[in-house]
């Protein structure tokens, strides 16, 4: 029955991947900024003032990198990034979004650490202090802290998706009284940033890329007595195989989903990684009777 006067009922509501506020998480050189810069559709914020990890990004990034390894703004001239700056560009998609302009889909921080260092200087003027260290910790850590959401919440208030990038690091965990330890992927934030951020998110979909080693048969050039022939010998040749990680126990404390069915490990297509996340989030969106 439900009460249409106050809301809905009886009815599926659900996001597309591109409108979802997420969080994609790795260790260093797995593939996470890769992931992104093949969606067409993604606003990337390049926090790190990185460079390009595919020959063509389809997706659209700011600030640049030019030849110099200067970053730059869409002008080409050199921009000193800030995080006035930054709220510059989230007024401009909010404008976008108001006027129904053309416009990216989602927008994507990469990475959020770099925030914590922009924020710091932007935070302590707000407090009238001349540096971070000199406002009231607690205080000034929680206007950073709500800061970092309101960007992600203003945005979404006009449609589009939300995307942090974060790093994972490696920690021993002590598990028994005896001082045993374990090995852990943790999120590389602060316990106070953790806190806040993870709970609000609809998905951390962890990244990671395995080492392996195969055998296969190359032909090479070998001397067989006075001669050169081609033959195929056998070759080590070591695979990176790069994947979306829900469906292993690495990472079973760091996941979070809001599907209707499991998603599973998704191999990251080389070609079109975004593509390949976004067919395997709309499978395991799917209704249980399809």
């Amino acid at each position: 029955m439900g009460f249409t006067k106050l809301g809905f009922s009886g009815q599926r509501m659900k996001y597309p991947l591109n409108a979802l506020f997420g969080m994609v998480v790795g260790e260093q050189n797995t593939g996470k900024s890769y992931l992104f810069q093949s969606n067409p559709d993604a606003f990337i914020i390049n926090l790190d003032l990185s460079s390009t990890v595919t020959p063509e990004c389809r997706a659209t990034i700011w600030p640049g990198v030019n030849e110099q390894g200067l970053p730059v703004d869409i002008d080409n001239k050199h921009l000193v990034l800030t995080w006035d700056k930054v709220l510059e560009k989230k007024q401009q998609l909010i404008d976008m979004a108001k006027a129904d302009e053309p416009r990216p889909k989602c927008v994507v921080l990469d990475t959020i650490t770099p925030c914590v260092r922009l924020l710091k200087p932007y935070i302590a003027k707000k407090m009238d202090r001349s540096s971070f260290e000199q406002a009231h910790g607690p205080a000034a850590y929680d206007k950073l802290f709500d800061e970092i959401l309101s960007f992600a919440f203003d945005l979404r208030q006009v449609g589009y998706g939300v995307w942090f990038i974060a790093h994972l690091s490696r920690e021993f965990l002590q598990v028994s009284d005896d001082g045993a330890k374990q090995e852990e992927l943790t999120l590389n934030l602060s316990a106070g940033m953790v806190r806040r951020l993870t709970p609000a998110v609809e998905m951390i979909a962890p990244v990671c890329c395995d080492r392996r080693s195969t055998t296969v048969m190359l032909k090479k050039i070998v001397k067989s007595g006075s001669k050169e022939i081609e033959r195929k010998v056998p070759t080590e040749q070591i695979i990176f195989d790069r994947k979306l990680a829900f469906d292993d126990p690495r990472f079973s404390r760091i996941i979070r989903t809001r599907t209707t069915n499991r998603m599973p490990n998704i191999p990251l297509d080389p070609v079109d990684p975004w593509g390949t996340f976004e067919s395997a989030f709309d499978n395991a969106n799917k209704d249980n009777d399809q």
